[in-house]
């Protein structure tokens, strides 16, 4: 028996009868339905991927109508897919004939990249009210490079945009600076974040953010702190100083948190509080309770040393009177009583500054203690000043102890008398005065609000500088040589003052003068 013939993969050889010549080549399409039938699969699942997909997908052609959408579209719309064909996406979507001005598709079909917008409907059909699409196009091209076709890609975002428009209303809103730091330029800056810098929109955006910081130390210390916090633990806070435009410093409190730890590249979030009045609290706050800390020494002190003053001073007046005054010892007796007097007129002054020393307060015009000063303070003051009296006619009454507020004009005069030392102008003057809650904003004094008596001690001195004036009411303080004063006169008016639930400020510059301005509480009690 002869073999049977092998039959080929692809080509088969046939003798066709009737034709004696005839060949005929036979193809072989077994394996190709087969990759039909996958490519069909293939297109199915594709097409079912599309359809189940939640964003809207269609292909245009170069006049922009549609040729094919997937389900979404449709059932956006309430129809058919079919039923969109040959449209444009503006007819479909807007009932317009003419493209948006920020459209994905037209520009992608002029540039013949894929092309990607945010694009704002007023409406959109299938959705109620103003909408944002996230859109992509992407051209499609045949085998010469030409644009036949563009796929529409877009997605309803409204949800996120609105969100992030209402973080951002917060966020502006916010008192505190905040920014969005990138690469350590700033991305984002809202409104307290220029009002703490001083700089107007839209300076800051990508400038470095070192030009906040007043040198390249400051900058690295506080960029290195915050980093390692917000690596460590996801957020960093550090005290830092920032400069503002005008040149000025503040101090301020920097949080910083990055956006996303696993992708510091995304940026982080500054927090910029302004802590500078906080910080001249601070200081006051140590300045009082160092003050009161001082204040009850010098009190106990005081009330030791005037209890042994008694006892020298009593003793001397018993001795004076046993003894005749042509006695050699006589004087030497005078002099202990004297000298005695002398020391507890500093205790009283220490007494007065620890509010210790007792006082008969009473009703009482400024004006006439003043008066009563005046004479004395000629006396007391040096040929070359000139003294200029000043007196509100109708003056409030105070309620004090006349010999304290009498006192309390020595000690400035003698204080001013000491810082004219060539001569100059020493001012008195009173007048009634309202406080309210901006008075001496920069000088850190508290007070209650309403109406005080002003006495204005003024001269043409020498002046203090800030850091003077930081300890001009500190027990002990003084600018004066060795030997040439107590330190005790401006504390003892300071403690003085506060006695009578009153205030004093100080203004002063060097080679310019001082005023020193003390309010103390109107009264309407009457005089008795």
């Amino acid at each position: 028996m002869a073999p049977k013939k092998k039959r080929g993969k692809l080509n088969r050889i046939a003798i066709i009868p009737g034709i004696k010549r005839g060949v005929s080549s036979l193809l072989d399409i077994t394996n190709l339905k087969k990759s039909i039938e996958v490519l069909r699969q293939s297109e199915a699942e594709k097409k079912a991927i599309l359809d189940a997909s939640i964003d809207r997908i269609r292909i245009v052609d170069t006049d922009m109508k549609i040729i094919w959408t997937n389900k979404k579209v449709g059932n956006d719309l309430n129809v058919t897919p079919e039923d969109l064909l040959g449209k444009t996406c503006c007819q479909v979507f807007q009932d317009r004939n003419a493209p948006c001005s920020d459209c994905a598709t037209v520009k992608a079909l002029e540039s013949g990249s894929i092309e990607h917008a945010v694009v704002h409907h007023a409406f959109s059909k299938g959705i109620e009210g103003e909408t944002y699409w996230d859109a992509y196009a992407v051209p499609l091209k045949d085998e010469t490079g030409t644009i036949v076709k563009c796929i529409q890609v877009s997605r309803n975002i409204t949800d996120k945009v609105k969100t992030e428009e209402m973080l951002k209303a917060i966020l502006s809103a916010s008192p505190a600076g905040i920014a969005l730091v990138k690469n350590r330029r700033l991305e984002w800056v809202n409104e307290a974040m220029y009002r703490l810098v001083g700089y107007v929109q839209p300076d800051l955006l990508a400038k470095r953010l070192r030009i906040l910081y007043p040198d390249d130390e400051e900058y690295n210390r506080v960029e290195e702190t915050l980093s390692a916090g917000a690596e460590a633990k996801g957020s960093g806070g550090v005290e830092t100083r920032w400069l503002r435009v005008d040149g000025t410093v503040v101090d301020c409190f920097l949080g910083a948190s990055y956006i996303d730890l696993e992708d510091p590249s995304r940026g982080q979030i500054i927090v910029a509080v302004n802590i500078t009045e906080q910080k001249k609290l601070q200081v006051q706050l140590q300045q009082s309770q160092k003050l009161e800390a001082i204040g009850i020494l010098a009190g106990g002190v005081a009330h030791d040393f005037n209890n042994l003053l008694t006892v020298i001073i009593g003793n001397a007046d018993l001795a004076l009177m046993n003894i005749k005054k042509d006695s050699r010892f006589y004087k030497y007796l005078k002099d202990i009583k004297e000298t005695g007097e002398r020391a507890a007129s500093h205790t009283h002054q220490l007494l007065a500054f620890s509010r210790k020393q007792l006082i008969e307060p009473t009703v009482l015009s400024l004006n006439e203690a003043v008066s009563r000063s005046e004479k004395m303070l000629r006396r007391l003051v040096r040929e070359n000043i000139h003294i200029t009296v000043i007196l509100e006619p109708a003056l409030w009454k105070i309620e004090a102890d006349p010999s304290q507020i009498e006192q309390v004009v020595m000690n400035l005069a003698v204080n001013a008398s000491d810082a004219m030392s060539e001569g100059g102008t020493f001012t008195i003057e009173t007048a009634n005065v309202v406080l309210d809650k901006d008075n001496f904003r920069d000088q850190g004094v508290e007070t209650m609000l309403g109406p005080y008596v002003m006495l204005t001690v003024k001269d043409t001195g020498k002046g203090m500088n800030k850091s003077t004036q930081m300890h001009v009411f500190e027990p002990f303080f003084t600018t004066k040589k060795s030997g040439q004063g107590t330190g005790l006169g401006l504390s003892t008016v300071f403690g003085i003052v506060k006695q009578n639930h009153g205030c004093i400020s100080v203004d002063s510059e060097p080679e310019k003068g001082t005023t020193f301005r003390i309010y103390l509480p109107r009264t309407w009690k009457k005089t008795r």
